[in-house]
């Protein structure tokens, strides 16, 4: 299982977001395993360049972040 992302944190996130924090991955490939199963499918959509992606969410909770232990949503947009 692998696959090719850009990973990152978003600190202070405006409002209307119930969160402070957020985790995403920016996936333009995987092998064998989608990295987003399991999470909420939020829709999809098209680049300009005519690549498709699929957004899901899921909510890490009481887990390791940038600020120590948090609950936090995950996002994920997986080509």
């Amino acid at each position: 299982n692998c696959y090719l992302a850009v990973y990152g944190w978003m600190q202070n996130v405006p409002q209307p977001s119930a969160h402070n924090l957020v985790e995403y991955y920016i996936v333009e490939a995987w092998v064998n395993y989608n990295p987003s199963s399991g999470a909420t499918n939020l829709g999809t959509f098209q680049t300009s360049d005519g690549a498709t992606y699929t957004l899901a969410r899921s909510t890490r909770t009481n887990m390791p972040s940038i600020e120590g232990d948090r609950t936090f949503p995950q996002y994920w947009s997986v080509r």
